[in-house]
């Protein structure tokens, strides 16, 4: 059984989706010097940028702003951007939309605001935001922040007040001075923050407080002069699959905050404790790894809850610390620690004092190997995603094996004479005995079937059918698909129901993937088609194709045995319009 790479795929997918923009998202050469300052509303186009900023920025409640794709509002001053109204800045993986300043410094301008409840349809989406004392301050409101990158502030890069804030897939980097990445401060404000990159924060780098919840999930947490997670007099929060390294305090802490809950986090070498529960009640840690932190490995301080199926190795000081606390303590594994194991509590026969058998933590893979006593150690009503007895730790064992698929008809298919039904099945059995779940596409589209699909071809043509066969575990799928051409077909003329409408890139199948897989391209006229591979650099790394194609619906395979694992996106474009699809490839 293999590893499904260096970091989990929910971890890695995220993470590395976050390093897109800011590298793709180019601005377009400018054609034109427009100054704006005041009230502003309407249309910002690509072929008025770059808007120069030369005073205070407002949009008036009931106005909307639009800002297309590839647009620069350059702030010339230390001015700042107060919305009350609907703000649309949505750009594209390779036109994003930039607010930054001319001379490239941080605080040069004050932030962009959202305050109010005419806001709350705001959306920025593949932007840059750089150079500004907040990047986004949002009051009393709503917004949805995805896909961009907040970097170079001197204060936060996000900072909320009574309001619900969804942030995902950003980049987060650099906030200098007290700069926190994320805050959700006064107000009881929600944020969710999910698939974020953050780095290099001169404070911490996520922090609620003042009642606010949060669903923290998926993000990358790295280089933190504070503490990477920061929960104080908090509401409810939820803190999952997140990695927190090299911290130069604490990896995560939670203080006066009741009923939050730690699951499957990994901590990894902060300088002080790895987790803290300080004066909190029904704080649960369940499922994480604390790996080469300084100080205390995990340490409950006067506080309830559940410590349960945890890791904890080589703390420089104890590796499980209660004090004035008596959480439910079972099935945790703490190992090699400088001081006690486990202190202020005697722990019963669950907890266990060994050697995890880690893949490569000193190289961030803290999978337990196949013979490592964690796998399978909890038999409690937790259950890993592959659907056997939790393992002990963050990460666990994969022990779930694809379904076989053992035979197919027909056999072999390359030319189909059209006109009559032709009928396609598959057999497949699953060594760990889970149900099966079959699922058939044509062309990229689903279709109705079991293990038999039926389809009567009445027009010539280029044909793929596809069939999923699912157990609905980790990794748990394969694949059979027949590729063909259809001739001879009596074409009904009235019939365009199969016909491509609009042009479009079906999503890749498999993704993730290991050494090749391949994506379904549809096209509604005839016109040049150029379709490219690039890497988180921004390079083209590909080109599956680049030649004039007639309509309809042609199959790319996309190999990627000659490529590094990574996150990688596949761009098509005809008659200046392109999409783009995103591509996870593990070794």
């Amino acid at each position: 059984m293999q590893h499904q790479g260096l970091y989990p795929k929910s971890v890695l997918l995220a993470a590395s989706l976050a390093l897109i923009i800011g590298i793709f998202g180019c601005a377009q050469v400018a054609t034109a010097d427009t100054q704006v300052s005041g009230a502003v509303g309407g249309v910002w186009g690509a072929d008025e940028s770059p808007f120069i900023v030369t005073g205070n920025l407002s949009l008036a409640d009931g106005d909307t702003l639009e800002i297309e794709p590839g647009v620069e509002v350059r702030f010339e001053g230390r001015f700042g951007f107060d919305v009350s109204g609907t703000l649309l800045a949505v750009g594209t993986v390779q036109d994003s939309i930039r607010f930054v300043s001319s001379s490239g410094r941080a605080n040069d301008w004050r932030s962009i605001k959202i305050s109010g409840r005419s806001a709350r349809n705001s959306r920025m989406q593949y932007c840059i935001i750089r150079h500004a004392y907040r990047g986004v301050e949002v009051a009393t409101s709503s917004i949805l922040v995805e896909n961009s990158e907040i970097s170079i502030h001197d204060n936060a890069a996000v900072r909320m007040d009574g309001s619900t804030v969804a942030i995902r897939n950003c980049v987060i980097s650099t906030i200098g001075g007290n700069g926190v990445a994320i805050v959700g401060t006064s107000g009881a404000s929600r944020a969710e923050v999910t698939g974020c990159h953050i780095s290099g924060c001169g404070a911490r780098g996520i922090g609620v407080g003042d009642n606010s919840q949060a669903s923290l999930e998926g993000n990358y947490i790295e280089d933190i002069v504070e503490n990477g997670i920061d929960i104080r007099s908090a509401g409810a929060c939820t803190v999952a699959d997140n990695v927190v390294i090299r911290g130069q305090q604490m990896g995560i802490y939670v203080e006066l905050s009741h009923n939050c809950s730690l699951a499957r986090n990994v901590v990894f070498r902060a300088d002080q404790e790895g987790i803290k529960i300080h004066r909190c009640e029904n704080a649960d840690v369940i499922n994480n790894t604390v790996y080469d932190c300084g100080g205390i490995g995990v340490f409950y301080y006067s506080s309830t809850g559940q410590l349960l199926n945890t890791l904890v190795a080589l703390s420089g000081s104890e590796g499980v610390f209660l004090q004035a606390s008596n959480p439910s303590l079972q099935y945790n594994d703490s190992w090699g620690n400088s001081s006690d194991d486990y202190s202020g509590v005697a722990p019963d026969e669950t907890n266990l004092s060994v050697d995890p058998l880690l893949a490569d933590p000193s190289g961030g893979d803290f999978h337990p190997q196949q013979d490592s006593p964690l796998v399978d150690a909890c038999p409690v009503p937790y259950t890993d995603p592959d659907g056997t007895l939790a393992d002990i730790g963050a990460w666990f064992y994969n022990q779930n094996i694809p379904p076989t698929i053992v035979s197919f008809s027909p056999d072999d298919l390359d030319t189909l004479k059209g006109g009559g039904l032709m009928r396609f099945s598959v057999s497949a059995v699953d060594s760990n005995l889970h149900q099966l779940f079959y699922y058939w596409y044509l062309n990229g589209v689903q279709v109705d079937g079991d293990t038999v699909y039926e389809h009567e071809f009445v027009e010539d043509g280029n044909y793929l059918v596809r069939v999923v066969v699912d157990d609905r575990f980790y990794l748990g799928k394969s694949n059979h698909v027949w590729e063909f051409t259809v001739q001879g077909a009596a074409v009904r003329q009235d019939d365009d129901a199969n016909r491509p409408l609009e042009f479009r890139l079906s999503d890749p199948y498999p993704n993730p993937f290991n050494s090749s897989t391949s994506v379904v391209l549809e096209l509604a006229r005839r016109g040049r088609v150029s379709v490219e591979l690039f890497d988180l650099q921004g390079h083209r790394v590909g080109r599956l194709l680049d030649e004039m194609m007639n309509q309809g619906r042609y199959r790319l395979p996309v190999a990627g045995g000659s490529l590094p694992a990574g996150v990688y996106v596949i761009r098509a474009e005809t008659g200046g319009t392109g999409v783009e699809k995103k591509l996870l490839l593990l070794k």
